[in-house]
């Protein structure tokens, strides 16, 4: 019997008991067993999701050494030191500096069946609802009652999430009760898959619009059956047939809703339904996280000597720690930090309460919005 080939996965932070998205949650993908964020003596390689938590070290060829990078370059650039630590580099940022650098989809991880802080279910309880890869892949057939949704949150921090929250907000004007939106701040509900599976059509709104740059938005559409009406970089159909999708450009809503107009009254869902479950199946099969590290390494060059590796985060708390310290040994210090955090403190307040009011004005449009339709549908019937 072949020896299976030991990965230590290192993460950033807990990542909602990743095990779940291998077969029978065993953390074995076809000849290569995975050790998720636990203590590894000796591995045969060594990759990394975005960053590590702390400073961590292992036995293992320093040519096996593999990060996936998370974030687009308008939303982080990696700190050089940290991106050399690693041999190969997983990725879509073009402009990062790094001499083996594989430009494909990052695998970003599925959000249905994921039981998050949000959620309102007891954190004890969690871990026991998690929807699994074996959940997911006995689904033969999704009851659809619903017309077109969109699960999203309030947040607009960057130009990308602002110009989203403005297309959904125009979208809903359009589409009225037709067009249900979910999410923080909006409507709440458990779970992703309830604001997908009951729909025939998916709004799947990227944040950035970059080569090989997908991410749950797309992948939790197609795991909940639906369509996806979707905004992304065209190169989305390197990895999906154009058949499974239809592309919109939210910075022209006109356009963007004679597009999903035309797709819903030609029943694009009914035509494509086994384009969308072939897409569903490459989803959990081959852009799954685990298949892409396993087919990644597969096809790289393998080093055979291990070594003591040491890897240590992007940002290194001891770093903040010492600064800490310094800073309350010097009187003088001090009191100027003080008053900087103080002011930023202010800051954050003023930023919080703007923002809340805006969640307020905005969920007081979409439901004048709801209600302006409800009374033009009520005066046609008169």
């Amino acid at each position: 019997m072949k020896k299976p080939v030991t990965i230590r996965f290192s993460t950033s932070g807990p990542q909602a008991y990743l095990i779940r998205f291998t077969p029978g949650s065993k953390g074995l993908w076809g000849d290569f067993r995975f050790i998720v964020d636990e203590p590894v003596r000796t591995a045969d390689w060594w990759v990394v999701l975005d960053n590590v938590v702390e400073k961590q070290t292992t036995q293992c060829p320093p040519e096996n050494t593999l990060l996936i990078t998370h974030e687009t370059e308008n939303i982080k650039r990696y700190d050089q030191k940290f991106i050399d630590q690693f041999n190969w580099v997983i990725t879509c940022q073009r402009d990062m500096k790094h001499p083996r650098k594989i430009y494909t989809q990052q695998a970003h991880l599925w959000h249905v069946g994921w039981f998050g802080s949000g959620s309102g279910v007891d954190p004890k309880e969690r871990k026991n609802l998690l929807v699994t890869y074996d959940k997911l892949s006995a689904i033969t057939q999704i009851e659809k009652t619903g017309l077109l949704a969109n699960v999203t949150s309030y947040k607009s921090r960057t130009s990308g999430q602002a110009m989203r929250r403005e297309f959904l907000g125009k979208v809903k004007e359009h589409f009225g009760n037709r067009f249900h939106m979910f999410g923080a701040g909006i409507e709440h509900i458990r779970d992703k898959w309830d604001g997908i599976a009951p729909y025939r059509y998916y709004l799947a709104i990227d944040n950035s619009y970059i080569e090989d740059y997908w991410t749950s938005n797309l992948a939790d559409a197609y795991l909940g059956g639906a369509y996806p009406i979707y905004y992304g970089h065209p190169s989305v159909f390197n990895y999906f047939s154009k058949d499974a999708l239809t592309l919109i450009d939210i910075h022209d809503v006109e356009e963007s809703i004679k597009t999903i107009e035309k797709v819903v009254q030609e029943n694009y869902y009914e035509k494509h339904l086994k384009d969308i479950w072939e897409a569903r199946r490459l989803v959990l099969d081959k852009y799954n996280i685990f298949a892409l590290i396993a087919d990644t390494i597969a096809s790289l060059p393998q080093g055979n000597t291990p070594r003591q590796i040491t890897l240590n985060p992007e940002y290194k708390p001891v770093f903040k720690k010492r600064l800490i310290e310094i800073i309350n040994k010097v009187p003088l210090l001090n009191v100027v930090a003080k008053k900087i955090h103080h002011a930023y403190r202010g800051k954050l307040v003023g930023a919080a309460a703007e923002e809340e009011k805006k969640q307020e004005q905005w969920l007081h449009y979409l439901k004048k919005v709801e209600e302006d339709k409800k009374n033009k549908f009520a005066s046609h019937e008169l």
